[in-house]
C-alpha cells in the first residue's frame, strides 16, 4: 500500500508523508495547523489531543511545498504547505473510456497573520513551470482558538498557467503587476 486515506481531512497523501505522534505528558495540547519539525522536515497537525483520550496524540502530514506571494506591504513571504489531492465523492465517474474518481486539488497551510491575507483567485508558483490558483479558501477557526495558537486553512486550488507577469526567479505570481503602499 503507497497511500493513505484519513477522514480527519479526507486526503489521499503518500503514506510515509503522514506520522501521527505520542507524547509523553498526558495534558499536551495541539492545535491543527501547528508546525513541527521532523527529521529537518516541516509538519503540519491536522488533527488535536482529544480532553477523554487516555494518550496525548496527535497526527501531522509533511509540507511538500512552499507558496511564496509578496503581502500587502511588500514582504515576501514564504510558508510551507502541504498540497493533494481531496476525494470529493464516494463513486467513480465512469465512461466508455475511464474510470476517475472524484475530487479535487487541495493546499493545507497553517493560519497566522501573514496567511490571513491569501484570498480567492490568488496565484502562486510552485516552480519555473508550475502554478496554481486559489479556487476557494476555508478560514474559519475549527478549534475555536484564539490568534495566538496555530489554526490550518484549507484551500480548493486549480493548476494554472505560469504567466508573463510572474518571476519565475523568485517564484512570485503577478510580480509585475503587483501594487502595493509604501509610506516614508
Amino acid at each position: 500500500m503507497d497511500a493513505v486515506s484519513e477522514v480527519t481531512v479526507n486526503t489521499n497523501k503518500v503514506i510515509g508523508n503522514y506520522l501521527a505522534l505520542i507524547f509523553k505528558d498526558c495534558a499536551h495540547k495541539t492545535y491543527r495547523g501547528q508546525k513541527f519539525i521532523y527529521e529537518d522536515e516541516p509538519y503540519l497537525c491536522y488533527d488535536i489531543t482529544k480532553d477523554l483520550s487516555r494518550v496525548a496524540k496527535t497526527q501531522i502530514i509533511k509540507c511538500n511545498n512552499k507558496i511564496r506571494w509578496m503581502n500587502s506591504s511588500g514582504n515576501i513571504i514564504e510558508e510551507p504547505c502541504f498540497v493533494g489531492f481531496e476525494m470529493s465523492a464516494t463513486n467513480n465517474n465512469t465512461t466508455k473510456d475511464a474510470i476517475v474518481s472524484q475530487g479535487r486539488l487541495v493546499c493545507l497551510i497553517q493560519g497566522n497573520n501573514n496567511t490571513n491575507e491569501i484570498v480567492d483567485n490568488q496565484r502562486f508558483l510552485l516552480s519555473k513551470t508550475s502554478a496554481f490558483k486559489v479556487t476557494r479558501i476555508f478560514k474559519e477557526d475549527l478549534d475555536n482558538i484564539s490568534d495566538e495558537y496555530a489554526n490550518m486553512f484549507k484551500m480548493y486550488i486549480e493548476w494554472d498557467s505560469v504567466l508573463n507577469t510572474d518571476n519565475k526567479d523568485l517564484l512570485l505570481s503577478d510580480y509585475y503587476t503587483s501594487i502595493y503602499t509604501l509610506q516614508i
